[in-house]
């Protein structure tokens, strides 16, 4: 029946967002890759029980037939018996808590590996910044200069916007209107 609900959710997400991404293929195979351990991890419970139940009865059908053995060693047999389909019991539920601890660890590990890919790095976000605030400045600059009596206050902008961000396309742009101020070539900013 869970199957059967996880299926039709799945249907759902590829008819409500298209076509599968890789990382929601990823998500799909983690998905059904879980629902198979939970199947097999029920399926394996469900068999040690029914083993255990079914060794029981035919133990204690066995012994009750045998009129020739004592009480007391076909208890103790039987026991001795159970004690070792516990502990085979007690080996696979320990099997299966490790594995299920391991798919909760690598299932949070993709988790925040997606998670870091999807962090814009610093660096560019600053780079950005830079060239935007040095674009404003030339911008500025290119305003100042087309207005009487500010043309010397937009030269120094433009040499401003060079000597802080020398990098920048900014800066070789301020660097080519200075050149076409020295120049007298200037016509339209």
């Amino acid at each position: 029946m869970q199957d059967e609900n996880i299926k039709k959710l799945l249907t759902e997400t590829d008819e409500n967002f298209g076509s599968r991404t890789p990382a929601s293929h990823s998500i799909v195979r983690t998905v059904h890759s879980l629902a198979y351990k939970r199947r097999v991890i029920k399926t394996g419970l469900s068999l040690a029980a029914g083993v255990c139940i079914t060794t029981a009865i035919v133990l204690v059908y066995i012994n009750e037939r045998r009129v020739d053995v004592p009480a007391q060693p076909r208890i103790a047999s039987v026991e001795a018996q159970l004690k070792q389909l516990q502990a085979k019991t007690d080996a696979t539920l320990e099997l299966i808590r490790q594995i299920n601890e391991q798919q909760a660890h690598r299932m949070r590990l993709q988790a925040l590996q997606a998670e870091l890919a999807s962090i814009k790095d610093p660096l560019v976000e600053i780079r950005e910044q830079v060239e935007k605030t040095a674009l404003t400045l030339v911008y500025l600059a290119d305003k100042k200069y087309k207005q009487p009596g500010q043309r010397q206050s937009a030269i120094t902008d433009y040499q401003r916007v060079i000597e802080l961000y020398p990098q920048t396309d900014a800066a070789e742009t301020a660097r080519k209107r200075l050149s076409q101020i020295k120049n007298n070539n200037i016509k339209e900013i």
